[in-house]
This record gives C-alpha cells, structure tokens and sequence, in this order.
C-alpha cells in the first residue's frame, strides 16, 4: 500500500507496487514512504523516503529535442489529437512536429516558434483525459548584438560598453577590471553601471591600474551557463591622419552611391564634407563615422550635377586633417526589351536573338546570355549548336524542341548590369516514342495487344493529338505495303499509354508484323 499521512493513495498491482497509476494532482508533491506489512509477525518495514514533483508546465533549452506524452489505455486504444496554441498539429505540419508511439508521443526541437500551450484530446472518451502542457523555452546567454569591441580614445572623454545578451532566465551581468569586480568606484573613478552598460565619464590614462586605460571583462550568466569576452581601453592622443589618399571615383545616374575618408585619430575624427563643384547645399545626401574612424557620404540617387571634387575633413581636439574625392557620373547600362516576352518559333530554322545595349562610352560592356540559368558555354558542352556572333547576337543553327527555354542576354560593366529575358517554345516533330512492346498475341481469337508509352517535354507547345499503328498483315506476300490502322477517336487523357487491338485475317500461327513511327518488330512478346 501507499500512503500518505493515515490516507491511502494507491494500492500495489501484484509485486509492483505503482504510485503513479493514480490521478495526480498537484498538491501531491511532497516526501513519499513505501510500508510492506508481515500480517504474521504483525510489522512494517519502511522503504527510505523519496521526494516527487509534480511539474504543471514543460520547460527545456533552445534548441534541444523535446518530447511531451499523452498515454491513455481503454477499448477501443484511444488516439490523441494534438494542438499547439489552438491549432492542430497535422502529420504534415510545417513547422518540424512529428509523432511516435502511434501519436500519442509528440516531438519537436525547441525554438521560440514552438513555446506557448498545447493540449492532447481524445475525441471519442471524456474530456476528463484531456491534457494541458505549457511549454516555456530557456536559453542559457547569447549575444545580442556581439561582445563590446575594443576602444581607443583619449582623457577627458565618456567611453560607454554595452554586455548586451539575452536569455532565458534573464541573464545577470558582472563587469571587471582588470579581472577584479567592479561593484562600487574607488576613489578617483567615475564609473556607473546601469544593466548591462558600463559608462566611464572623463576618462584618465594611469599606471599600475590606477588609471581608466585596463583591460575590462564582462559575465553573463543565468542557470543555464554564462558568457565571458574581454576588451581593451586604449587612451591615446593622436591628431587625425588620413589612411588612404581619395581618388577618384566613379558612380551610375540613378543610382544610389556612397563615397568615403578613413581617418586615424585619438579621439575619433569627427568628419565633414564640402563640396567643391558642385555645392553639397541643397542636394539630397546624408553623412556619418563608423567606429573605425571611416566618414561616409552618402547619395540616395546620383545625379549628372553631383559630378565634381569633395572634400572629406577630419577633426579632433588635436587637430585636423583633409583629403579630395572626385567624382565622375556615367550613363547606366541599359537594353531594350525584346518584342514579346514569349516566342514561338519553327524546329530546323535558324534562330537569331539580338543583343546590343546602351552604355557610358566610358565604360566598357561584357555580353554573356544564358538558356534556362546555363551560360551558353555550358550549354554547349552538351549540344554544339549554339554561336554568339561578332556584335553579341545569338544563333541557334538548328534548334529543336529540346532548345526551348528561357533565354536571357546579361550586359555588364564594372559598376551596372542589364539583362532581358525571352521565353522561346520549338515547334517540333514529336519525340520517339518512349516504350512500345506487344503484351498479348491470341491465337484463339486472332488479336495481338499493342500497348505503348509516349514522354512529351513539360514545355512543348504541341502535344500529341493522336498516335498511328502501322502494320504487315504478311510480310511475305505485302512486303513494303504497310497498313495504317485507324486511330482512336476519342481524345487521349493526361495519361501516356493507349492499347489496340487488331484482327488478323490470318490463320496463326501468323508472321505479323508491327510498326510505331520508325521501330518494326515482329509480333512476339517483347520491347521495340
């Protein structure tokens, strides 16, 4: 027996004793004791006590396979139906949930698409076996953004590191110094910590660690691990140098366009612009600096007047510096559409398409068409019956059904492209047929049985409307007078078979003789 307190909770099933064959409910976590009773000797003997939890929601890790069960007996064997947040979970689902144990085990790999409630019904047994689990997902720490980066800059400057993470529980950050905690500033630091921000206000350059120039490290951490990274304060005083001499630059009308100093300074440079010629007053751009030191001026849409010489202007509290871009506007490449996006043409007659387009005569154009995603180049490793010719213009020498396709001519230069696409469709002869032999030859009733199969082109743009049986009634007597039967009248279905049947006037044993486009055979059981 099992009990709890003077209560009993469950009886034992043969030697097996069985806690949980009980209906569980929460309240039965707690402390559990199992008693055997000598009914002879009048005595108990007492197992070690043993804690059981009862859990009412499912948790587990990002990304770690999890199960959830829902195992009831009864007559007939009871199937469960599953739903995630409401929505059945189908056989076929798309989001990665797949059954065992004929479905009454629910799998899945934990990400955030799969947290939230599910439920398990039995349609035809009481609601009473009904199940609820919420699934909540943890995280052991992940970077947000990435580890903060390592600065350089000069005193008297605000310097702010940002150890953003996310996880589940939500993760707790620790700074150091110099591998030491940073709890509470010494005298002489400026330093606050808000979540996961360090802001270092005036900073000064110290030796010994007395100073804001260290090594600093940072610790993220929940139950389920933690992060570690480390980066440096660099305190320097540098006045800006320009790294890379500015040339000049090329940009497409139209086009967005985006042009750039790189300076080297203690603090970083604060950079500026200026136009030359044109004045930057008035046109629509934007400017900024990276945390490298890197000034970007930036042109939603280029325009011919933007053509002329920039100057880029790096300045700190040391200093300054100054660099000259210029900048040229050319026309973009473009080509005219062909005359119809789809095209029919005619098998065995060449095909040329046209391709020339319109560019700066600054820049020069490359030329490359494709068939159906394949260079031409490629194409002809398997069939040498394409040529582009001395002003970029396509011939197909004898084109078949099988060049059908998708046609594309692509114009490049080192700063644009432009391409146009054809679809062509070959109106061709039908292909041979894919399989024909004679499944029965009745000598009783004097028939033979012709089946066949024909495979068209998925992009054939004329099928097969009707097939011709040919045949020699004898090939002895009719040698050379083939006979055609009549074809089926009725149309064919998406199927690519058809059977006839044909009488022989013949007595058999008989040398019949068939015919299916260009492949005889005598009218034995076997393939053309």
């Amino acid at each position: 027996m099992w009990y709890l307190g003077e209560v009993q909770r469950c009886a034992n099933l043969g030697w097996v004793l069985i806690l949980l064959s009980c209906l569980l409910v929460i309240e039965d976590s707690r402390f559990y004791a199992c008693a055997a009773y000598n009914s002879e000797l009048k005595e108990y003997k007492f197992s070690n006590q043993f804690n059981f939890a009862i859990q009412r929601n499912k948790r587990d890790r990002l990304n770690t396979i999890h199960k959830l069960h829902c195992f009831f007996s009864g007559y007939p064997d009871p199937y469960p139906n599953w739903y995630h947040n409401g929505l059945e979970i189908t056989q076929n689902n798309s989001k990665g949930f797949t059954f065992e144990s004929y479905g009454k085990t629910l799998v899945f790999n934990v990400t955030t698409d799969h947290l939230g409630k599910y439920e398990c019904k039995f349609q035809s047994h009481a609601s009473a076996v009904d199940r609820v689990f919420n699934v909540k997902v943890d995280a052991a720490p992940y970077w947000h953004d990435g580890p903060p980066a390592h600065t350089n800059t000069s005193e008297g400057e605000t310097v702010v590191f940002d150890c953003k993470t996310s996880g589940n529980p939500a993760p707790v950050v620790t700074f150091y110094k110099n591998g030491v905690e940073m709890q509470k500033p010494r005298q002489g630091e400026n330093w606050v910590i808000e979540g996961s921000r360090l802001t270092i206000y005036d900073v000064k350059k110290g030796l010994n660690g007395q100073g804001d120039n260290a090594v600093y490290q940072c610790k993220s951490e929940n139950k389920h691990g933690y992060l570690w990274t480390n980066f440096y304060l660099n305190l320097l005083a540098f006045q800006p140098k320009l790294l890379e001499e500015p040339d000049i630059t090329e940009a497409i009308e139209g086009k967005p366009f985006t042009m750039s100093c790189k300076f080297f300074a203690s603090p970083l440079a604060n950079v500026t612009w200026k136009g030359e010629c044109p004045v930057l007053q008035g046109v629509d751009y934007r400017s900024s600096v990276d945390q490298f030191g890197v000034g970007w001026l930036i042109f939603e849409e280029v325009k011919p007047s933007y053509e002329g010489e920039y100057k880029c202007t790096g300045a700190n509290k040391y200093g300054t510096a100054s660099g000259t871009v210029k900048l040229l506007v050319r026309k973009p490449t473009s080509l005219e559409p062909f005359a119809e996006p789809k095209m029919e043409k005619q098998a065995g007659l060449p095909l040329k398409l046209a391709c020339e387009a319109k560019h700066d005569e600054n820049l020069e154009v490359k030329y490359e068409w494709t068939i159906n995603g394949r260079s031409v180049a490629e194409k002809q490793l398997d069939r040498d019956n394409y040529q582009v010719l001395a002003d970029n213009t396509l011939l197909v020498v004898n084109p078949t059904q099988l060049d059908s396709g998708s046609y594309s001519c692509i114009a490049s230069s080192k700063l644009d492209a432009a391409s146009k696409t054809v679809y062509i469709s070959i109106e061709d002869v039908p292909m041979p047929v894919y399989s024909a032999f004679i499944s029965r030859c009745d000598t009783v009733g004097n028939t033979a049985t012709i089946q066949f199969e024909h495979l068209e082109p998925a992009g054939g743009t004329v099928p097969v409307k009707e097939f011709w049986v040919r045949y020699l009634a004898d090939p002895e007597e009719d040698s050379g007078r083939w006979k055609t039967h009549q074809p089926l009248s009725e149309p064919l279905t998406t199927k690519r078979s058809v059977t006839q049947k044909e009488r022989s006037r013949h007595p058999l044993p008989f040398p019949c003789t068939f015919r299916q486009l260009r492949l005889p055979n005598h009218c034995e059981e076997q393939y053309w």
